[in-house]
């Protein structure tokens, strides 16, 4: 049996197992669940999730000498089958560490919580910048102060950037969080990821390639 899709790109990973219902007899893993990494295409004849409308950006443009400025852009996921089996191998090994009845829910909830966007965008101008994952936005000010992230389950985190020769993303929950790094060399974007909870025996780390989209693309 296939485990279900899970569609939801979380930025953090709660791991509360009583409090969430999944169907453990169909989610056992096998190299079909690695298909729960990438986003769920829309059904034929089925209705596409709502996109939320972009950030406005009103405060002059970015400066030119500004750390930024050379990651303004739109890039596309190139990191392909090795980096999603990299990743499957290592959520496969942290839920292994639990309980045949939790196994499956720590597999999915991480799963869910680690969806591959297809595209990065970043934006930005004087005073803020712009992330979005698959036109999904994240908006912070560029001083480093952060902003309140409302998660899919109702629970606000704290959610930061410091921008120099790297953009650092921090989302800051209850004995949870995430960091995502962004490095770029040429035209290539490296995500190195760190997710992190107290309920997991380890921190899961993984890294994601993306390349620059060229304006006449």
């Amino acid at each position: 049996m296939r485990c279900p899709r899970l569609t939801a790109a979380h930025p953090w990973l709660p791991v509360t197992l009583l409090s969430v219902t999944v169907c453990v007899a169909g989610c056992l893993g096998g190299s079909e669940g690695m298909e729960a990494l990438t986003p769920e295409e829309p059904q034929e004849g089925g209705e596409a999730a709502p996109t939320p409308p972009p950030v406005q950006l009103t405060a002059p443009p970015v400066a030119e000498e500004s750390p930024l400025t050379p990651f303004l852009g739109t890039y596309r996921y190139v990191g392909g089958l090795p980096e999603q089996r990299s990743l499957w191998g290592k959520i496969e090994g942290i839920a292994a560490s639990f309980n045949f009845i939790a196994r499956g829910i720590v597999r999915d909830k991480l799963a869910a919580g680690n969806v591959i966007p297809k595209e990065v965008r970043i934006e930005g101008d004087s005073e803020k910048i712009v992330l979005y994952n698959d036109n999904k936005p994240h908006a912070a000010p560029l001083d480093g102060s952060s902003v309140k992230f409302k998660a899919v389950n109702g629970e606000m985190m704290d959610m930061s950037f410091k921008v120099g020769d790297e953009i650092e993303q921090t989302f800051k929950g209850n004995a949870k969080g995430r960091v995502n790094r962004y490095e770029l060399k040429d035209d290539k974007l490296t995500v190195h990821v760190r997710v992190f909870a107290s309920q997991l025996p380890k921190e899961l780390t993984y890294d994601l390639t993306y390349e620059r989209v060229k304006e006449t693309e």
